[in-house]
């Protein structure tokens, strides 16, 4: 008798009648929460991309290292494309390029790069982005490979992106060759992840083998290059001394790119994308709180009568109110982990289809970060629907509970 008694007071209480409402009216129920998941989702969703392309363009600034690129001419957007996409190319022009920059007193330091794309074919595992390094004279590349791998390579071994399948100690096949997995680089949101690294010998071995398939001069030609990479003294205005070498190789068919205006192109990009995101997730933010606090108007008008009754039997104000606050907060709450859960599914599961499609650096938060992220959505948005109904029931209060009766 005591324990149905016990249970009786637990289900009379304000958070009792509040589950016991929410179940009956399951259709009210349902819609309220769903407001509060759809908010959620958008918040998180949103918040998610943020981070994820801020944090791709701290990538591509910490692991871009040359502050000049030169390039065949007409091939800026192919390496673009590589190094920010991880798109296969191969493009080539004369190792004088190299030592002629060398040789310009603004210049610190210059490293020549070999681009050579994959096949999809039965001589490959898959389509990837083969780069050649020098290991001695490389500064934009190897100082970050050095944290995943003993450098310099032996001839059979490689470093992978983090996106290439295959662990360390894997073998990976490339036109027909079988190499050694010696490291797996960290995510970068950039090309790199689906790259893989070489010596520039190896690079120029494996187009020898496959010159006919390849159709690449650089298997016979030995000094041919992709790029050099630059990096200028300090002090040097980097603008000009562009300038200066594009007019020094001009109608030779070299093409100096300035990587600060490659970031600044890509941080534009972003910036833009960002702005048509905050405006959508704020139209339907707007469109749901106002459909949410209007709603609660509704339900608060319609249930004044039942309200009224309890304020007659003997509840008092604040029981009441506490009784429409737990209805809120439970359903917002739960509403706000559907919706949290649902995006954090949809943000790491899909954060690779994302960075295909936007075409720019987009690295996913770490998972403390993403937790962070997690937490204070569902604070946020969970706290919205009791607020609402808080709002709604001021105006309920001050017309009086007993005018209806």
């Amino acid at each position: 008798m005591s324990s149905m008694r016990m249970q009786d007071e637990k289900w009379l209480d304000a958070r009792g009648l509040a589950l016991q409402n929410i179940c009956v009216r399951g259709g009210r129920s349902f819609g309220i929460a769903a407001l509060s998941a759809l908010l959620a989702l958008m918040l998180f969703l949103s918040s998610f991309w943020m981070l994820s392309l801020k944090n791709g363009l701290r990538s591509l600034s910490g692991r871009m290292g040359a502050d000049l690129i030169l390039v065949p001419e007409g091939y800026d957007s192919k390496i673009s494309g590589a190094i920010l996409r991880g798109e296969p190319n191969s493009f080539f022009f004369h190792t004088d390029v190299l030592e002629k920059t060398r040789e310009n007193p603004a210049v610190e330091e210059a490293a020549p790069q070999l681009y050579l794309a994959s096949l999809t074919a039965g001589c490959c595992s898959y389509p990837l982005q083969i780069i050649g390094l020098d290991f001695d004279s490389d500064f934009s590349v190897v100082p970050w490979l050095k944290a995943s791998a003993k450098l310099p390579l032996a001839d059979d071994e490689v470093l992978v992106g983090a996106s290439v399948e295959g662990d360390y100690r894997h073998e990976i096949r490339l036109f027909g060759k079988t190499y050694r997995i010696k490291g797996k680089l960290a995510k970068t949101g950039m090309g790199f992840d689906t790259s893989v690294f070489m010596g520039m010998p190896e690079v120029r071995s494996l187009a020898r083998e496959y010159e006919k398939l390849l159709e690449s001069p650089i298997g016979a030609d030995n000094s041919l290059i992709s790029s050099v990479m630059v990096k200028v003294k300090p002090g040097t205005d980097v603008d000009a001394l562009r300038k200066s070498l594009q007019e020094s190789w001009s109608g030779q068919g070299v093409y100096v790119l300035a990587a600060q205006n490659m970031m600044r192109e890509v941080a534009g990009n972003v910036d833009r994308m960002l702005l048509y995101v905050y405006l959508l997730i704020g139209l339907i933010w707007l469109l749901c709180c106002l459909i949410l606090r209007l709603l609660y108007g509704v339900l608060l008008r319609e249930r004044r009568a039942e309200y009224s009754a309890l304020y007659v039997l003997g509840a008092k104000k604040r029981e009441i109110r506490a009784l429409v606050l737990w209805e809120g907060f439970l359903l917002g709450i739960f509403g706000a982990l559907v919706g949290v859960v649902f995006g954090a599914a949809v943000g790491l599961l899909f954060s690779p289809a994302m960075q295909n499609l936007l075409q720019l650096p987009y690295l996913a938060p770490a998972l403390p970060i993403t937790a962070g992220l997690i937490l204070t959505v569902l604070l946020f948005a969970g706290l919205f629907s009791p607020l609402s109904a808080y709002l709604a029931l001021r105006k309920t209060e001050r017309e009086g509970y007993g005018s209806l009766l």
